[in-house]
Order: C-alpha cells, then sequence, then structure tokens
C-alpha cells in the first residue's frame, strides 16, 4: 500500500476552526498534522518542534487570517498573525515553495506582503450563509490533495559541491 503525503497545517489560534476543517477535507489523501498536536514533548520549545516537523512532512499549508492590524504609510491594514508568516518561512526553507499552501479567505481584506508572490494561495467563502467550515475549505483542499498526487513525496537533496583547491604556481 502506497503511503500518504504527510501536511502540517499551521494557523492562529483564532482560527484553528479553519485548519481543523482543512484537516476534515484531507483526511484521506495525507496524514494531517494541525499545529497544536504536534507539541507532545515537555520540554521541548516551539521552535524546535516546528523545524522537527518541518523536516518530517512533505507538504505544509498555512491559513492567513486577518488577524492582526498592522499600520503602513498611514493606514491600517489587516494582516496575518506574525508567526504564522514566520512558520510559512520556515516551512519554505525546508520544503521549497512549490509544497507549501496559504489558504485565506476571499473577499476580505488582508494585507501580504508582495514578497510572497508565487506561493500557492487558495481562497475559500468565509462568509456562507450556513457557516459550515468543512464545506468552505473543501474546493481549496481538493486542489490541495491534487497537487500533492501529482508530487508526490519529498526527497531532500543536499547539494554535493566538490570543494577545489586553490592552484598553487610553482615558481
Amino acid at each position: 500500500m502506497e503511503s500518504k503525503p504527510r501536511i502540517f497545517i499551521g494557523s492562529s489560534s483564532d482560527s484553528i476552526d479553519i485548519a481543523n476543517a482543512c484537516n476534515v477535507a484531507l483526511d484521506y489523501s495525507a496524514e494531517v498534522s494541525v499545529w497544536p498536536n504536534i507539541f507532545d514533548k515537555a520540554g521541548t520549545d516551539t521552535l524546535s518542534s516546528l523545524m522537527t516537523k518541518a523536516d518530517n512532512v512533505d507538504y505544509a499549508l498555512f491559513v492567513f487570517s486577518p488577524d492582526d492590524v498592522v499600520t503602513m504609510r498611514g493606514k491600517n491594514q489587516p494582516t496575518v498573525r506574525d508567526n504564522v508568516l514566520f512558520e510559512l518561512g520556515l516551512f519554505i526553507g525546508s520544503l521549497g515553495k512549490e509544497r507549501c499552501f496559504i489558504l485565506k479567505p476571499r473577499n476580505t481584506e488582508l494585507y501580504i506582503a508582495s514578497d510572497l508572490a508565487g506561493i500557492n494561495t487558495l481562497g475559500f467563502d468565509i462568509n456562507r450563509s450556513d457557516t459550515n467550515l468543512d464545506c468552505a475549505v473543501n474546493a481549496a483542499c481538493i486542489k490541495i490533495a491534487t497537487q500533492m498526487k501529482q508530487q508526490g513525496a519529498f526527497t531532500k537533496s543536499f547539494a554535493t559541491d566538490k570543494v577545489l583547491s586553490p592552484k598553487v604556481s610553482k615558481s
């Protein structure tokens, strides 16, 4: 039996319900780890747990929701929580941008740095009349599952550049 890809889902505490809805939607396609469940060892700091998880998954999904406000050029703008943004960067560094996803609410003002252009960004309808988050995120999660199936498991490859000794001229 072929093993399922492993995916980490990160979000703010305020958006844990969205992360859990993604867990439900991706459960048959992947081994899902939602962020609160990775901190299982007493005495292990948050960063170490995240770094270990980044080295042991094939994909990562981050819920970007307007949980904070920043003032830029004199204008208040809703933005993603800074720890979620940091975690995205950590996982991009480990997996590459092609294996990381951003899920954000459609039709909601949310400042995202232009440097993040090129990351797989998907939207969902946060304003559904039935407030069913499982249904709201399902289409985006189907796209993620399809991409995971196409790309498969992640294999880290390390460059083995030869270190060349400088030529010494004999005079």
